[in-house]
């Protein structure tokens, strides 16, 4: 697919935007928020709000897989799963890169938080693990939503 062509472009431009402006994280912060947010309001491509944690993870599957994602799902229940990705999509793989990729994270932060979850991110490439790994909770929020 040629988004997955493009993210480790995207990722390099993204990583000297960080590290040689003063504003480099908040820029890339608040378009990864706003690039979310379109996505999700997209007709046909978007997503929608969840009301349990099977919707939400066939829904975050669903977002990945357009992009030539595929995550791998470690373990899940019926109010969390846990995935994780053997390679960075942007290709970051050093520990300069650590904060880059946490900016760069707010656009599936910002996604689940659509969706009706929440994203902890347990280990990243750049933070010295071999793979990024993840766990996406039903958000509590959400649930009292139903009542």
């Amino acid at each position: 697919m040629l988004i997955r062509k493009v993210l480790p472009i995207i990722g390099k431009a993204d990583f000297f935007l960080y590290k040689f402006t003063s504003i480099g994280e908040s820029l890339i912060r608040f378009r990864c928020r706003v690039l979310a947010t379109l996505i999700y309001h997209i007709p046909l491509f978007g997503g929608k709000l969840c009301s349990n944690s099977v919707e939400l993870k066939s829904e975050w599957i669903n977002f990945l897989n357009r992009f030539g994602i595929v995550p791998m799902i470690i373990s899940e229940n019926e109010n969390e799963f846990q995935w994780h990705l053997d390679n960075c999509p942007y290709n970051f793989q050093i520990t300069d890169e650590k904060g880059v990729c946490d900016a760069c994270m707010d656009l599936d932060r910002t996604f689940i938080k659509l969706l009706g979850g929440e994203l902890d991110i347990l280990e990243t490439i750049p933070g010295g693990s071999n793979k990024c790994k993840f766990i996406v909770k039903l958000s509590h929020m959400n649930n009292n939503q139903k009542i």
